[in-house]
C-alpha cells in the first residue's frame, strides 16, 4: 500500500475524506479545489485531506502525490471491491478532525468558500448537517450527452480556459443541475455529493453500510444524507451559493451505457428495501448561508422558480412544506 502523510501537526478541525478511483484527471482537480491555494478564508491547521485512491490503471503519478500540501494525508489501496465502502471506512478511522467531510466520488469539484463556510455553520451549530448543490459540467445532465466523447473533449478545453484555478465561481458558467436536485436547490435535495457532518453523528449512524455492495456504492451517498438529516440534533444548512460539480468520467451513473436505467431501477431498489419502502428526499427546512457569487445566481433564479410551483403545489394539497421537521418523523 502506497502512503504519504505529511499532516500538519497540530489537530484540524475538519477532515475532509476523498475517494478515488480510475480517474487521475479529475481527482487531480478535486485536490486542488481542496487546497489552500484555491479554498478563502481558512489556513491549513484548520483542516486535514485524507485522499484514498484505490488502485487502477489511471492512478495519480509520484509527482502529483509528492507535491500535495501539507495537510493532506494520501493513502493508496488494493481495489478489493467495486464498492467504495470499505474504503470510506478506512479514510474515515484515520481522520483526526472532530468534524467530517466526505466525498465519496472524487470527480467532484468545490467552489472556493466550502470550507470556510462550512466552519462557519459549525460554530453555530455542532450538529449541523451542511450540503452543498449538485452540478454537472456541461450543458446537459452528463448521463443525457448525446455524445460522451464529444463532452470529454468539450469538458478538456472549458478546464483549460476558463481559468477556474483563480475563481472557482467560473465552474457555473458551464453547469447544470445534477440528478440529485434537478428542481433546484430549494427543492428538498435528494442527496448531497460532498456534505459535512460531526464526526461524532456518522459514526452514531454505522457510517458507511456494508449492504451498498454496488458499483460505486450504488445509493450509498443518498441513505447517508437522509439518516444523518433526521437525526433529532441535525441542523440542515445549504450554501447555496456554493456547489460540487462532477467531472465526466465514465462513472457507474454517468457512463454511456445501455443499462444505465436498470442500474439506476437496482440501485432504488435496495434503497427502498433498506429504508422499507419509506426512502424519499429529506424534507427538513435548511438553513441557507454564505454569500451567492454573480455567477451563482441564474441557479438561485431557477430555483426560486422552481420552489414556488412546489409550494402553490403543497398548499392546494394542504401538505407541509418540510414534513420531516415533525418531532415523530425524528430519531435518535
Amino acid at each position: 500500500m502506497a502512503t504519504r502523510n505529511n499532516s500538519v501537526a497540530s489537530e484540524p478541525c475538519l477532515s475532509v475524506v476523498v475517494i478515488g478511483y480510475r480517474m487521475a484527471k479529475q481527482l487531480t482537480n478535486t485536490l486542488f479545489t481542496l487546497s489552500t491555494k484555491y479554498q478563502l478564508g481558512i489556513g491549513e491547521n484548520d483542516y486535514e485531506v485524507v485522499v484514498i485512491e484505490n488502485e487502477s490503471d489511471d492512478n495519480l503519478s509520484a509527482e502529483t502525490v509528492s507535491s500535495l500540501p501539507k495537510n493532506f494525508q494520501f493513502y493508496r489501496r488494493p481495489n478489493d471491491s467495486v464498492s467504495p465502502v470499505s474504503a470510506i471506512e478506512f479514510g474515515v478511522n484515520r481522520c483526526r478532525g472532530r468534524f467530517l467531510g466526505l466525498i465519496i466520488d472524487g470527480a467532484q469539484m468545490i467552489t472556493p468558500q466550502v470550507l470556510k463556510y462550512t466552519l462557519m455553520a459549525f460554530k453555530i451549530s455542532e450538529d449541523a448537517l451542511v450540503a452543498l448543490p449538485g452540478y454537472h459540467l456541461g450543458e446537459v445532465m452528463q448521463h443525457e450527452a448525446a455524445d460522451r466523447e464529444v463532452l470529454l473533449r468539450e469538458q478538456t478545453k472549458f478546464l483549460s480556459e476558463s481559468n477556474w484555478q483563480s475563481n472557482g465561481y467560473r465552474l457555473f458558467e458551464w453547469a447544470c443541475f445534477s440528478p440529485g436536485n434537478k428542481h433546484g436547490f430549494l427543492h428538498p435535495l435528494m442527496e448531497s455529493n460532498v456534505f459535512f457532518c460531526l464526526k461524532e453523528s456518522f459514526l452514531a449512524i454505522n457510517g458507511a453500510d456494508h449492504r451498498f455492495q454496488y458499483p460505486g456504492g450504488g445509493a450509498i451517498n443518498l441513505h447517508l444524507y437522509r439518516k444523518l438529516g433526521l437525526r433529532r440534533d441535525t441542523r440542515l444548512f445549504l450554501l447555496p451559493g456554493e456547489g460540487t460539480f462532477h467531472q465526466y468520467h465514465a462513472g457507474v451513473t454517468t457512463t454511456d451505457s445501455a443499462d444505465y436505467e436498470e442500474k439506476v431501477t437496482r440501485f432504488n431498489k435496495q434503497l427502498q428495501e433498506i429504508w422499507k419502502q419509506d426512502f424519499k428526499a429529506l424534507r427538513r427546512e435548511p438553513t441557507l448561508f454564505g454569500t451567492i457569487s454573480q455567477q451563482a445566481q441564474p441557479f438561485l433564479l431557477k430555483s426560486c422558480e422552481m420552489a414556488r410551483t412546489r409550494f402553490d403545489r403543497l398548499q392546494t394539497l394542504d401538505r407541509l412544506l418540510w414534513e420531516d421537521d415533525a418531532v415523530e418523523r425524528l430519531v435518535d
